[in-house]
């Protein structure tokens, strides 16, 4: 999948085609604990059972007392994910970070 992903808005983007990645919800969300506690239960796969499970990342457009402000969570939240938003194999991730660090890029 040759994927072009250099902001966060590609990045949810791809993530919206690809099947279980992403939610959106307008349902208001309190940011004090709630937004966590919705992530931890829906995106980790629930709050008791370990090991968490790889669960969606999350985008609440409705944050209570920010209006117009929203929140992207989980993203990073999975080898698989990470391998999707950087066109690479998750097994390959550690290589590709290594590369990286040989190669830096001059801000």
């Amino acid at each position: 999948m040759a994927n072009k992903v250099n902001d966060l808005r590609s990045a949810l983007e791809l993530l919206k085609g690809i099947d279980g990645q992403l939610i959106e919800t307008d349902v208001e969300v309190d940011p004090m604990a709630e937004l966590s506690g919705v992530y931890r239960h829906i995106g980790a796969g629930g709050t008791v059972s370990r090991p968490t499970k790889e669960g969606p990342a999350m985008v609440f457009n409705n944050v209570k007392g920010h209006p117009g402000a929203r929140v992207a969570i989980g993203l990073l939240a999975s080898r698989r994910r990470v391998g999707y938003l950087l066109d690479c194999d998750p097994k390959r991730l550690g290589f590709m970070l290594n590369d990286s660090v040989a190669n830096p890029i001059a801000p």
